[in-house]
């Protein structure tokens, strides 16, 4: 148990009174470990049972994003000149830009590169590159340590906080 700050506790006067109080001290902890484990399954059994209705609204909010997108692009004329989403009542939907760095070496090879450049904010701790750090750097020092800036539009659909 953690150690607290309590009050002065008084001491005990003989090894007996000291002995029994480490009775009742190990009975006090096996009835927190025990409670704590009791705790842990009805936990455990309470997420268990929210799952499958979880799983559903997922599904559920997976295909109508689906359908959101689909839609979208089945009617181009829902979206102004030129413009890539249209606001609605209850959202916004659309296309937007989602950049993202892939390695073209080996993440050795890359993790390599970027050291002898002295760019290791963007070696992580397991020796592998960063991909958030070298969404950072020019494109020219991306080509130097073996990785490309790629970018690709993304559909989203963002729903307004309710009233």
């Amino acid at each position: 148990m953690p150690k607290r700050k309590t009050k002065p506790a008084p001491c005990f006067l003989t090894l007996d009174a000291a002995d029994q109080a480490l009775a009742e001290l190990g009975r006090t902890e096996a009835a927190h470990r025990a409670a704590a484990t009791q705790l842990e399954e009805r936990l455990r059994q309470e997420r268990e049972s929210y799952r499958p209705a979880l799983s559903a609204l997922e599904d559920a909010a997976w295909s109508l994003r689906e359908s959101l997108e689909a839609s979208a692009a089945a009617h181009p004329e829902w979206f102004p000149a030129g413009a890539r989403s249209v606001a609605l009542a209850h959202g916004r939907i659309g296309w937007r830009w989602v950049w993202s760095v892939r390695l073209k070496w080996t993440a050795e090879k890359v993790v390599a590169a970027l050291r002898s450049r002295r760019l290791a904010d963007a070696i992580l701790v397991d020796e592998r590159p960063n991909k958030d750090v070298l969404a950072t750097y020019a494109d020219e020092t991306l080509a130097a340590v073996g990785a490309v800036q790629k970018s690709r539009e993304h559909f989203f659909a963002d729903v307004k906080d309710a009233p």
